[in-house]
Formats: C-alpha cells, structure tokens, sequence
C-alpha cells in the first residue's frame, strides 16, 4: 500500500526530475515530425493543478500572504487594463501569470512538506541535481553523436540536443552545476564527482555565451572559495582537496582551452563572444519598451498595461517590421515584468528573487559564513544576474524547477536548520 512519504517522494521526482525527461520528448517529437506540440506546457499546467491546493494547505503565513496578494493586485490590474489598456486577452494573461507564480505554488507544496515530515533539504538537492545530470548527458550525447539540433545552426559547434528552449535549459544547468559543485565539495564521492562534471561539460556544448561564460565562472570560482573553508563545512582531509582541487583546476583549463579553439573555428559565435559586455543584442527592443513606458498614462506606470498591450507596443516599436501572435518579448525581465505588471505586481516579481539573495547576504556575513549559504546565494546570485541582463528566467517554467530548491531554502531557512539539527541528536 502507498503510504503518504512514499506519495511524497513520487511528487518530488515529478517535479523535480520528470520535466527534463518531458521537454526532451516534446523537442524530440517536433524534432521528427517538425510540428510544435505542447506536452512540457501540458505537464506543468498538470504540476500547477497538483501544487495548488498547498497554497491553502500551507501553514506558512509569508507564502499564503505573498501568493494571495500578488494575485489579488493582478486581479485589481486587470480590471484597470480593461479601461485604460489598448490591446486586452485574458487567456494570454492568464498564461503568462501562471509561469510566473508557478514556482510560488512548487514553494507552498515543499514548504507544507517541511511543516508535516521531517526531511533533509540535501535529499531536495538529490533530485535537482539528478535533473542536471540528465540534461548534460543528453547533450553531451547529441554533441558526440551529431543526434539532436544545433544551437545556431551550422554557425556553432554548439547543441541543445532535443531541447527547444536552449537559454531556459542552459540557465537551469547552471543553477543545477552550482548545486553540484556544493555538493561535491561539502561532502565527496565519485557519482557527485561525475554529475557535476556532466553539468560542466553540457554547459560547454551548448556553445552559448550562458553557458560557456557561466560554466567557466561558475566553475573557478568553487575551485577558489573551498581554499577557504575547513572540516567543518566540507567532509575531506586537506591533502584530498588540494589535490583534487588541483586536478579539477587543470582539467578545467585544459577543457576550457578546447572550448576556445572551436570557439576560434566559428566566426558567427566568435562575434557573439566578442561583443559580451558591449550593446545588448536586445537594444532595439530595450528602446522601444522604454519608450512605450515612458509615454504610457501614470496610471499604468504603477498597475502595467497586461503582457499582450505591452509586448504589442514593444513590437509595433520594433524596427524589424515582424508581427507576433502574443507582441514581441524583449526577453530582459526588469522590462518585461514593468512594462507588462508596473510597478507593484512587477515589482513582487523581480523584488523576490533579490529579497531572497540579500536574506542570505544577511545570514552568511551573520551566521557563521556557511558554505551551504554561499552555494545557494550563488544560485540565486546567477539567477537574478540572467534575470536582468538576458530574462528566461522569471517566467520560464524550465528554470522554476530549479529556482524553487534555492526559494525554498530561504523562506524555510529556519526550520531547516532545526530539522537537521534534531535529526542530528537523534541519530536520523
């Protein structure tokens, strides 16, 4: 018979690493028959209806709050779309609100498993961690066989294997190669060992400037921080991690330096990489939603104008002379998020995030500068930092998955820690 833990640790793996196994059926089918189908879309409207009645279920009186109020002001925004706004359509709206609130409804479903068992929140890391290191072996699969679909066509060596969505999936690798990285580190073994360098290597394959860029980073800089840590935050004598440490710096270079080599072969990807850190490639969109904010009645600076009238006005004030179905995104969240919410709703939505990462700025400088705080800061730290340069963040069901893990380390941060510490005494 299925007990309740046993119906829990089903729902942790449907969360958090059956979407991995669904986004690559879903590109694999438009992959053979070239028609775009929606069965990722579909499961996680499924994982939406299954998380949602945590909501109300959850004791946790900040996430009910936090939840019921950003849909109550949507609600009051609406209502003003529809007198002020140009252009309005609930269904797009509804969409879109729920991409963005899904990771809050994952959040309410662990933080009402945390109330009612007492469970590990490195068991929560197992599964994100799993999900990373399905998704690099089917793209280091796709790179070694040449089975999948390339990531700039033939201007890259790069691949997204089966995956439609590359920036939403390469974000998520590299939150899920940050939480590799910790775990390897805190407490080594050969499987951690090989998870994090299949996450490390699926980021070099994509061949995007995320990946690439991120990977390297990502990477030195868990290589340099653990020099600073003993016994007490990482579980191995200090001969094994110098030398370890060692290998994996040479190693790392040594994979870099061929990543950079192909790099050098594609003059397309060459310009891509040389450009990082001049004009946005989204310059034009970026002008015309600044426009489009700037010109808009205060009214709907404060309450936004709704994804469809904003995204539309992006769009007419787009230079490319294309026409889009739903406008067009500029794919950078702080604008999107205000242009499409205001300042209220759109500002809960990027403020979180940055709340969460100043939380743990808090507690690491507070708390005895744990590992484990930094490693999560981390996570959140990229997440926010693709969030305002490149978005597919905030409204990416993708990356939700593995945003959730470091949300939910910080609103149940202190019940975490009383949990491991009890379970501790007691020998669990």
């Amino acid at each position: 018979m299925l007990t309740r833990s046993s119906l829990f640790v089903i729902l942790n793996f449907l969360i958090l690493v059956v979407p991995v196994l669904v986004d690559f059926f879903n590109g694999l089918i438009f992959f053979v028959s070239g028609s775009e189908v929606s069965v990722g879309a579909l499961y996680r409207v499924a994982l939406l209806g299954c998380t949602l009645p945590f909501v109300f279920l959850v004791k946790n009186k900040f996430v009910k709050v936090w939840v019921g109020s950003m849909f109550f002001l949507f609600c009051v925004s609406f209502v003003i779309w529809n007198y002020y706004a140009d252009f309005i359509e609930l269904k797009t709206e509804l969409e879109f609100l729920s991409r963005i609130m899904f990771p809050y409804f994952l959040l309410s479903y662990f933080i009402y498993l945390q109330e009612n068992y007492l469970m590990k929140f490195d068991d929560i890391m197992k599964w994100l961690n799993l999900f990373g290191f399905i998704v690099g072996c089917f793209l280091v699969f796709s790179f070694v066989t040449g089975v999948g679909m390339k990531t700039y066509d033939d201007n890259s060596y790069g691949v997204k294997s089966f995956f439609i969505a590359v920036n939403d999936v390469g974000l998520c690798l590299l939150l899920c190669f940050a939480s590799c990285m910790y775990r390897m580190l805190a407490n080594f073994n050969l499987f951690k060992a090989i998870q994090a360098a299949t996450c490390f290597l699926g980021l070099l394959v994509t061949g995007s400037r995320t990946g690439t860029a991120g990977a390297a980073v990502v990477m030195i800089f868990f290589l340099i921080v653990p020099i600073f840590y003993g016994k007490g935050n990482m579980n191995m004598s200090q001969t094994f991690k110098v030398t370890m440490l060692s290998i994996m710096m040479a190693g790392t270079m040594a994979i870099i330096k061929v990543a950079y080599d192909y790099i050098q072969e594609y003059p397309y990807m060459l310009e891509k990489f040389e450009s990082m850190g001049e004009e946005s490639a989204r310059a034009h969109l970026e002008k015309a939603a600044q426009e489009r904010i700037d010109d808009r009645p205060f009214i709907l600076q404060v309450f936004g104008e709704g994804t469809f009238a904003f995204h539309k006005y992006v769009e007419i004030g787009n230079t490319g002379g294309k026409t889009y179905a739903k406008g067009k995104w500029v794919e950078q969240d702080i604008m999107d998020m205000v242009g499409s919410y205001g300042w209220v709703v759109g500002g809960m939505m990027l403020g979180f995030p940055v709340a969460a990462l100043a939380f743990l700025g808090i507690k690491f400088f507070t708390n005895g500068r744990r590992f484990r705080d930094m490693a999560i800061a981390v996570m959140i730290g990229i997440f926010v930092l693709h969030s305002s340069s490149a978005g597919h963040a905030i409204n990416s069901p993708t990356v939700s998955t593995a945003i959730v893990v470091g949300y939910f380390f910080v609103v149940g941060y202190k019940k975490i820690h009383e949990d491991e510490k009890f379970m501790e005494l007691q020998g669990i």
